[in-house]
């Protein structure tokens, strides 16, 4: 459980040192995702994330005619292996937005254009990626609505549901444009200058990943809470893991960004068919990253629904 292995953690990191309780950690959280493989699809967060269909037939579904007629569709190399809508979006930009999401036709329009207006007025440029976990709604009719208006924002659909976040996020690392990545889950939100803050922050650093605060939000009060501030009370900047090992408790992956190239150089992708699958993929960055930095501004509300934790 995560209580007694955080127990143990912190015995070995006395015991033991910095940098092999490192090494530990990443097999323990190894070990404690596999043991907690995905067995169905209970949501985690407010609002149903993803959910494997009930029949298989239903696991494959096609971008509306809608959004092929006024968007244009670019079929996989293999039949049925994925749809992608292709937007004229600049070359050079900055920063990746990965979201992830499944039958949010509801909600997707405000989460994008919550994003896309944090990123207006910054003097970064950035696209946001959509990537549908294969949805049987009209997400993909309202995403190309917003496209037509904002070059920014793209769209990839994945041709099965994976259930999880992690094949989207994967698939999404993989078309990504930008030197930097960030994610964010589709029923959340960006604080207003949270991505320039954060590229700020690793631009001035030299850094391979900078970390910034995470409130967390209750749906149903509105009471606002910052998620671990211990460990985002300042600037901070560390050459490696070891030098910060606090940073062992920021496991979430959504409150950072990331240098792609350091992703690419190790081969980092979310593990699926695992929950806890932030746990994995941020231990793993931060372990291999050459320098990280933190940062005390609020860059990521995190809406959560305590009766139904």
């Amino acid at each position: 459980p995560p209580a007694v292995a955080r127990l143990v953690l912190g015995v070995r990191l006395c015991a033991a040192g910095a940098r092999s309780a490192v090494r530990w950690a990443i097999e323990a959280i190894a070990v404690n995702a596999r043991s907690h493989r995905l067995r169905d699809h209970r949501p985690r967060r407010v609002r149903p994330h993803h959910a494997l269909p009930a029949q298989a037939g239903d696991r494959i579904g096609v971008v509306s005619q809608f959004a092929q007629q006024r968007v244009g569709v670019l079929a996989g190399d293999d039949a049925g292996d994925k749809s992608i809508i292709v937007f004229d979006t600049p070359k050079d930009v900055q920063g990746t937005v990965l979201l992830p999401c499944y039958n949010e036709q509801r909600a997707i329009q405000s989460v994008l254009t919550e994003i896309v207006s944090t990123m207006r007025e910054e003097p970064y440029t950035y696209e946001v990626l959509v990537v549908d976990d294969a949805s049987t709604d009209d997400t993909a009719d309202v995403v190309a609505r917003i496209a037509e208006q904002d070059p920014r924002v793209r769209y990839e659909r994945l041709a099965a549901n994976s259930g999880g976040c992690s094949a989207p996020r994967n698939r999404g690392l993989a078309l990504a444009r930008a030197d930097w990545v960030m994610f964010c889950d589709s029923d959340d939100e960006y604080e207003m200058h949270a991505c320039a803050n954060l590229l700020r922050a690793v631009e001035e650093a030299d850094a391979d990943i900078a970390c910034g605060t995470a409130e967390r939000v209750d749906v149903r009060t509105g009471e606002a809470r910052r998620w671990r501030p211990e460990l985002h009370d300042q600037h901070r900047l560390a050459d490696r893991l070891t030098d910060l090992t606090d940073l062992l408790y920021d496991t979430i992956s959504v409150n950072k960004i990331y240098r792609r190239s350091l992703l690419e150089r190790h081969g980092l992708q979310f593990p699926e068919g695992l929950l806890f699958e932030d746990q994995l993929f941020t231990l793993q960055a931060m372990a291999s990253a050459r320098r990280i930095a933190t940062i005390p501004q609020v860059v990521y509300r995190w809406y959560v629904d305590r009766l139904s934790e």
